[in-house]
Formats: structure tokens, sequence, C-alpha cells
């Protein structure tokens, strides 16, 4: 009896799977119904928290530091923000610190 990590042994999982399928919880889902609920869960798709912003912004200030450290960027470093860039394209254009401030100081 092998196990694995999780602390799931395989006559647990049969046992679950076994109870899983007497139960057929797929059949009694209904997903969302009112409006609201149907607005809500269409934008799961487009999950951009403020966390996500947080990571994202966290992720450029790291290659930022890297490269002022380094003086260069190394080619791990190029490809992993090639990666980087490639997911984030549309949001790296609009992002906040790339925004110009449109503010005119009054004289």
């Amino acid at each position: 009896m092998k196990r694995n990590n999780n602390g799931w042994t395989d006559e647990r999982r049969a046992r679950q799977s076994a109870m899983i399928h007497s139960w057929k919880p797929w059949k009694h889902s209904t997903g969302a119904i009112t409006q609201q609920g149907k607005d809500k869960s269409k934008m799961n798709a487009r999950r951009i928290t403020i966390m996500g912003l947080y990571r994202r912004s966290c992720k450029i200030c790291y290659f930022r530091k890297r490269v002022f450290e380094l003086g260069y960027m190394p080619e791990y470093l190029q490809i992993e923000w090639a990666l980087f860039s490639a997911e984030n394209d549309d949001w790296l254009e609009n992002a906040p610190m790339n925004k110009k401030a449109n503010h005119v100081p009054e004289n």
C-alpha cells in the first residue's frame, strides 16, 4: 500500500471515488441562475485581482532590480522576461506605472 504525500491512500481514494459516483453531484449542479450570478461567474475567467496585479508589479520590479544590479540582463532572465511579457503584453501596455500623468501644474 503506497501512501501519497497528501495523506490519501489508494484505498481511501477508491472509497471516496465510489461515494462520489453514488452521489452524482454533477447531476444536481445548476450553475448560476440569476443575472447577478451569471455576471459574477462570467468574470471568473478574467481574474485580475489586486493580488494578481501586485504579483505582476513585483515581477517587473524584480527584473528591473536584477538588471540594475548586474548591469545587463543575463540569458536566463531574458528567457524568463520573454515568457512573462508574452503572457502579460496587454497588461504591460496599460500598466499603472506606464501611464503618463496628464496633470499640468497651475502657475
